[in-house]
């Protein structure tokens, strides 16, 4: 329906819910949700919301206000991995980052966005990889390199 989301004048909340995609699902903003979100239920219980994880974990288990906190996350992600397919038509499609940390929470979320809006989803998967990404791909090129050359 969209492209990846950018700049909306009519965004009250730019940093944590419009603008780019890392800063949608920044886990800094994922928390500031999710506080925001909990907050109009139990302001003491929010206060007490410090680490993005526990937002992760109360959205894995169905809690109205973690899934709240999350849509603007999961909406932008798999915006992302639609345009992502359709430019690129890939076979798999991987999330790094935090995202990955807590990726068991949120893949399902984005393939459920996803079905019946394209015609077959990606597989999506998660690097845990880190700063070592870089120097594994590297390593990967030489050696396909090297098979090419063989």
């Amino acid at each position: 329906d969209q492209f990846i989301p950018s700049y909306d004048p009519s965004c009250k909340n730019q940093a944590a819910e419009c603008g780019s995609l890392d800063s949608i699902v920044a886990s800094i903003n994922v928390l500031k949700r999710g506080q925001e979100k909990l907050a109009a239920i139990d302001l003491v219980q929010s206060q007490a919301l410090d680490d993005p994880r526990k937002v992760y974990q109360a959205f894995s288990r169905g809690e109205t206000w973690a899934i709240e906190a999350m849509q603007p996350a999961i909406h932008s992600l798999a915006t992302a991995v639609g345009n992502i397919y359709n430019l690129l038509d890939l076979e798999l499609i991987v999330i790094s980052g935090r995202m990955a940390d807590e990726s068991r929470y949120i893949i399902p979320s984005i393939i459920n966005s996803l079905n019946g809006k394209m015609p077959s989803i990606p597989h999506i998967t998660a690097s845990n990889l880190g700063p070592r990404a870089t120097m594994f791909g590297a390593i990967m090129q030489v050696y396909q390199g090297l098979l090419q050359n063989w």
